[in-house]
């Protein structure tokens, strides 16, 4: 039976260190993959410290000085839970400068947003382009169509040392132009991991520049789904 072994090993300011000051654990994981253990292991190794993962038995032996794997030890086992599901919300705004007002007219601004931008940016016109909710798993990859050509996908990633946050690790935006002329080019509009605290609002805006008459606005909220 052949094994696939994965070795990551942190070279950084490495010194010497006697073998015999080094311990070894093996970890089994019973609920997370153990390729993505390896992006919660690496930035908490020292310069000595090694990682070897066996995906075939979703397993890791962790090298390093005891203290750093006792540590590694107590995060992965409050890493390795059920993965938890959220209810993720996501709205797509064009954001334009406002058209010539009357006086006392006041300028159109969608319920609940605005004024977070206005004060910061040239913006004051705000229009919808489309919205959705999804429920959706640790580990899931969502891809959602909108209005206008518009895409939003993203892989939803559990935040081991922030519990009360999720990672969009990539967070993408997609739009489908040229449709006029027959086949359209889908072209990226941003693209970033983005850190989301539950229960909160984020706000993404991209622009040409902060001089822009325009910008698309991105605005992202999750929640932890609750068990019924």
């Amino acid at each position: 039976m052949r094994r696939t072994f994965l070795v990551v090993l942190l070279a950084a300011g490495v010194s010497v260190v006697d073998a015999s000051e080094l311990e070894e654990r093996a970890i089994q994981l019973r609920h997370q993959p153990v390729r993505e253990a390896a992006a919660v292991v690496e930035p908490m190794l020292s310069p000595q410290g090694s990682v070897l993962i066996q995906p075939g038995t979703n397993s890791l032996t962790v090298r390093d000085r005891p203290e750093v794997v006792r540590h590694v030890v107590e995060v992965l086992t409050a890493w390795d839970v059920v993965p938890r599901d959220y209810r993720l919300r996501v709205r797509l705004i064009l954001a334009s400068t406002a058209a010539a007002i009357r006086p006392g007219q006041q300028p159109a601004k969608l319920e609940g947003f605005g004024s977070e931008l206005t004060g910061l940016f040239r913006w004051s016109g705000f229009e919808e382009i489309d919205s959705f909710e999804v429920q959706a798993r640790e580990g899931a990859s969502v891809e959602t169509k909108l209005g206008q050509g518009y895409t939003v996908r993203f892989t939803l990633r559990a935040s081991p040392s922030e519990p009360e946050r999720v990672q969009l690790a990539p967070c993408e935006v997609l739009r489908l132009e040229g449709q006029e002329h027959g086949i359209g080019v889908q072209h990226r509009v941003h693209r970033s991991n983005v850190s989301l605290r539950l229960g909160q609002t984020f706000i993404l805006v991209t622009a040409r520049s902060e001089e822009a008459k325009k910008a698309l606005v991105v605005v992202l909220g999750a929640d932890r789904e609750t068990a019924k």
